[in-house]
């Protein structure tokens, strides 16, 4: 990851940890509008990496955006930390699998 690349992960966790301190109801929000576009990368590095072995995890997804609860803060982390776990990892196995479920005769 590049210095640019560093720098919007930190604002963007410095952000999130403020917005969890100062108004949680913002917070659930903005939580919310993440784990939707975490969601959309997971299907669409899964499509990535169907045809490029180079292409990172669709799972390396799951881990930044645990990361991004952790920076919360312990209390915010713990509140949101499994449900958006279970979330992300559950969209990860559906985005792998989709392509063997649409096939015919498989």
């Amino acid at each position: 990851m590049g210095k640019a690349a560093e720098r919007r992960k930190a604002r963007r966790q410095k952000y999130m940890k403020d917005l969890a301190a100062s108004d949680p109801d913002k917070f659930r929000k903005e939580l919310t509008k993440r784990v939707m576009s975490w969601q959309d990368q997971i299907h669409q590095r899964a499509g990535e990496d169907m045809l490029s072995k180079d292409s990172p995890s669709v799972f390396g997804i799951v881990d930044a955006a645990m990361e991004t609860l952790r920076s919360c803060g312990r209390s915010t982390s713990a509140q949101y930390e499994a449900e958006t776990y279970s979330v992300l990892s559950t969209e990860c196995c559906i985005a792998i699998n989709l392509p063997s479920l649409t096939r015919p005769g498989k």
